[in-house]
């Protein structure tokens, strides 16, 4: 516990992770038909190593080709050298960059690519400058599996 007052309190804990013996198989997109099969690469870009991991699970069964960046100008780069990307998972608060700045100029790249904000701020206000900027889905995070299943669809059907 570290506690600093009118600061707040920091409370740490370590839980012991004991490995089964009988390791369940992950399923794939073949197996489960709630999981669709992505034929396109996807970027994400997310600063927060926890929510990155967690969306690389999620999308990893689907067969996509899977870009990961933690950072807004990294992201840029990778896009400039890879055009085929079809799918950008963005997270609107990078540690260098402003995401609805990096939506104008990805869409001025490529006016093609399908852009999901996936993003804690949640009003009303946040999702409707989130479209005006040109993304195609706006998330509130946390982000469903179920939800960007669903919004990826959407978006690869049009």
């Amino acid at each position: 516990v570290e506690s600093e007052v009118g600061m707040g309190s920091i409370f740490k804990f370590t839980i012991p992770l004991q490995k089964s013996l009988e390791e369940v198989p992950r399923q794939t997109a073949s197996q489960n038909n709630n999981i669709p099969t992505l034929n396109t690469s996807v970027l994400i870009v997310e600063d927060d190593e926890v929510n990155l991991t967690y969306l690389q699970e999620i999308i990893q069964p689907t067969g996509a080709h899977i870009l990961a960046v933690k950072s807004g100008r990294i992201a840029l780069e990778i896009f400039r050298e890879n055009p085929k990307i079809g799918v950008i998972l963005l997270d609107l608060k990078l540690p260098d960059a402003n995401g609805l700045d990096l939506i104008k100029q990805f869409k001025s790249l490529s006016p093609s690519v399908h852009i999901i904000i996936q993003s804690a701020y949640a009003t009303h206000e946040d999702v409707l400058i989130g479209f005006d900027s040109g993304c195609d889905v706006y998330l509130t995070k946390p982000v469903s599996e179920t939800e960007l299943f669903s919004a990826i669809s959407k978006i690869l059907e049009k």
